[in-house]
């Protein structure tokens, strides 16, 4: 890095990304995964051109939408579709399962949906809402993961997304 000021942890974390690229220049499937203070666009740009997917945890306030319903008539055809609300989010389909995360068994109760994030310019994305299950059967508060590779199921998502906590120090 550049000595002065003006630079940050994204350039940094771009600046690592170039370094490391050609490493992996052969690996079809390579992810970063990162916690949500790199959860930004310059960021997410500068990895998907390099080649990597992207995998972190994002506000839940994030604004994520369906994709657009074809139109009949006149006008600019839609770049969104509905905002996913809490009420929408609520609709779709609960999963339940016991998983292996951060060291020991847990329940997990998850919803998840391809969609288009506003902040990546309508980039389709895959977004986890997740949220693990006590032994009361108490709810945490709800986390939400976006991977950039709508390919992967929500279980691989949040199973590699685990993977970032060993690290964490």
């Amino acid at each position: 890095m550049r000595n002065g000021s003006n630079h940050s942890k994204l350039d940094a974390a771009k600046l690592l990304l170039k370094v490391i690229s050609p490493v992996f220049a052969d690996n079809k499937r390579s992810f970063t995964l990162v916690d949500s203070w790199y959860m930004k666009w310059p960021y997410l740009s500068h990895a998907l051109g390099l080649g990597f997917n992207t995998i972190g945890q994002v506000r839940r306030d994030t604004a994520l939408h369906d994709m657009p319903q074809p139109q009949n008539g006149r006008g600019r055809p839609r770049k969104y579709g509905e905002k996913f609300t809490a009420e929408l989010v609520a609709t779709l389909p609960e999963h339940r399962r016991k998983v292996y995360l951060y060291s020991k068994w847990q329940w997990v109760r998850y919803r998840s949906a391809i969609c288009l994030a506003k902040f990546m310019k309508g980039r389709r994305v895959r977004v986890v809402w997740l949220q693990f299950e006590a032994e009361g059967g108490t709810l945490s508060k709800q986390r939400l993961l976006l991977s950039t590779d709508c390919n992967l199921s929500p279980e691989e998502i949040f199973t590699y997304y685990t993977r970032r906590w060993s690290i964490e120090d």
